[in-house]
C-alpha cells in the first residue's frame, strides 16, 4: 500500500509535467521557473508560506513566479502547497499510528481545525474517515 501511495503522487507529479511538455515544451523559461517553485515549495513545506521569502530566494516577483507555476500545473503556489500537503497527510494516515493533530503537524498545519477542513476540501472526506476507508482496505 506504501508504494501505491507514493506510485501516486510521483503519478500525479509527472502527469502535472507531461501536460507542461505538451503545451510549451521544456526549454521555456517559464517552465524552469515552475520546477524551482515546485521544488522551493517542497523544500519549505513545514515553514509557514512567505510570497515574499519565495520571491527572495527565487529571485523572481512572486505574481511572476505564481503565473509560471499556474501555467503548468493549473494551480497557485499556495494551492500546489496544499496538494503537496495532502499527499504526504494521506500516507502518513495511512502508514502511522498518529493522531489527526500530528499527522498535520508533520505536514505543516499546525491547527487541527484548519488540517482537517483542508483535507476535507481536497478528498472530500475527513482524515478519520479517510484513515478508517484505507484500513478496511488491507
Amino acid at each position: 500500500m506504501k508504494n501505491a501511495l507514493q506510485l501516486h503522487a510521483l503519478t500525479s507529479h509527472l502527469l502535472y509535467q507531461l501536460q507542461a511538455v505538451l503545451q510549451t515544451g521544456l526549454n521555456t523559461r517559464a517552465f524552469s521557473l515552475s520546477e524551482k517553485v515546485i521544488h522551493y515549495l517542497n523544500q519549505h513545506l513545514l515553514m509557514p508560506f512567505s510570497a515574499d521569502h519565495m520571491q527572495h530566494t527565487l529571485h523572481f516577483h512572486f505574481d511572476y513566479l505564481s503565473r509560471c507555476l499556474k501555467q503548468f500545473t493549473g494551480l497557485s503556489p499556495l494551492q500546489y502547497r496544499h496538494h503537496l500537503q495532502m499527499e504526504k497527510a494521506k500516507i502518513l494516515l495511512i502508514q502511522s499510528n498518529l493522531t489527526v493533530g500530528e499527522v498535520g503537524e508533520q505536514v505543516g498545519i499546525s491547527s487541527i481545525n484548519y488540517f482537517a477542513r483542508l483535507f476535507r476540501q481536497h478528498e472530500g472526506i475527513s482524515p478519520g474517515q479517510y484513515r478508517a476507508n484505507r484500513q478496511k482496505l488491507m
